[in-house]
């Protein structure tokens, strides 16, 4: 039986997932006094999930490939499903977005998650390192950030989100777009790599 601190970092990821489907569960029906709250604390909770694994794994000499899999795939789930329900008609009055998120930005973000997945997978089935790059990881913080924010500011200062939640929303998207050129990059080279 493996010993705890190599179970425990992949466990965090894992556990990442069913917190995220409450996220979704409770932002689905757009803002609500009860469910918004309990949405963000499964949020927080598992961006905390995501603070802890991977430190967890480097600091116990647990890292794995598993690990190198599940983390993006769990912080992907998190994210674009997050920006999908944002995008979606409970956030909307009439045509207005109350969480600043739009089906064009949703989709921007989205292509950037599934490009860099796509990269990732195939240079590292060429044995190619493509490792999580560190723009890659401040977008990542940005967008737990932003996307809790927004949720916590419609529930407590609607003025405050009616003024601040498109430019955030657009921030994030612009910063999810540079970090996936970002890794454009880094693409080129691997596949430099592959062909020598």
């Amino acid at each position: 039986m493996l010993p705890p601190r190599k179970i425990i970092p992949n466990a965090l990821t894992v556990a990442r997932l069913p917190l995220a489907a409450a996220t979704f569960g409770c932002w689905a029906v757009g803002p609500h006094p009860i469910l918004s709250w309990i949405g963000l604390a499964a949020f927080l909770l598992a961006a905390l999930t995501d603070a802890l694994d991977g430190h967890l794994a480097r600091r116990w000499g647990a890292e794995s490939l598993l690990g190198r899999i599940l983390d993006p795939f769990a912080d992907k789930v998190l994210i674009l499903g997050s920006v999908v329900i944002l995008a979606g008609p409970g956030w909307h009055i009439a045509s207005d977005s109350i969480s600043g998120w739009t089906p064009g930005l949703a989709v921007l973000v989205l292509a950037r998650e599934l490009f860099v997945t796509s990269a990732r997978a195939i240079l590292e089935a060429e044995g190619v390192d493509y490792r999580a790059r560190a723009i890659g990881k401040w977008k990542m913080m940005l967008q737990s950030a932003c996307l809790p924010a927004v949720v916590l500011l419609v529930q407590v200062a609607p003025e405050v989100a009616a003024k601040c939640a498109t430019p955030m929303a657009w921030v994030v998207t612009i910063v999810t777009v540079l970090s996936g050129l970002d890794y454009v990059g880094a693409m080129r080279t691997g596949l430099r790599e592959v062909k020598a």
